[in-house]
């Protein structure tokens, strides 16, 4: 998929740990061309689901009863500043899952590792996987469509600390909502979410007292 962006990565330079830094006061802002894009699509009765697996990103989830878009899209994918260790963040849009913390995080920058895991008439589901270099976290996610939930997205985050030593980290999930069909919310919208339905597993390595 080609998707329009600001013609910033000639303006990247490594960072931390190779991580890309941006000289965000060099890009012009009104250059502009078409970033080609790795895409899966899963679709069921309800939903079809864009994803930029590479990115470790959600693109699109649309409502094909009604033809609306759940998620907000930038017309055009544009660099800004931000508090971490990068220094800036890509507005582009969909849903995004990132490590280490500090708005945003880092993992929304880098390439992540992807496969098909399962296609079968029970269940399609995508795996991409990720290793964080500022805390040594590993990320997996996997999405999945499934039989009998065909208006549900799954989505399943697995980290992992590899090392014997804590790692201190905050996940972000940001699912940039916007129902409707219009790209924006509108007055008057809620979001009405079952927090008996979300469970967090929290494991700390070694110690088991850090169990929680």
């Amino acid at each position: 998929m080609a998707i329009p962006q600001v013609d910033y990565e000639p303006h990247l330079y490594p960072g931390p740990a190779g991580l890309p830094k941006l000289n965000l006061s060099a890009v012009n802002f009104s250059s502009v061309v078409q970033k080609q894009h790795a895409t899966v699509t899963l679709t069921s009765d309800a939903l079809s689901v864009t994803l930029l697996p590479a990115m470790g990103r959600v693109l699109s989830v649309l409502d094909r009863a009604t033809g609306h878009e759940t998620l907000w899209r930038n017309d055009v994918a544009r660099p800004g500043g931000a508090n971490n260790p990068l220094g800036w963040w890509l507005w582009i849009g969909g849903m995004e899952f990132t490590l280490p913390g500090q708005e945003h995080g880092v993992t929304w920058a880098m390439e992540w590792d992807w496969e098909v895991a399962e296609q079968s008439s029970s269940r399609v589901a995508v795996r991409a996987n990720v290793t964080e270099p500022l805390s040594g976290l590993t990320e997996s996610l996997v999405w999945a469509l499934e039989a009998g939930r065909p208006g549900a997205l799954r989505s399943d985050v697995t980290l992992h600390n590899p090392s014997n030593w804590d790692a201190a980290y905050a996940h972000w999930t940001n699912p940039q909502m916007t129902p409707g069909g219009r790209n924006e919310l509108t007055d008057g919208t809620e979001l009405i979410i079952p927090t008996r339905s979300v469970t967090c597993l929290l494991y700390t390595s070694p110690s088991p007292r850090d169990r929680g």
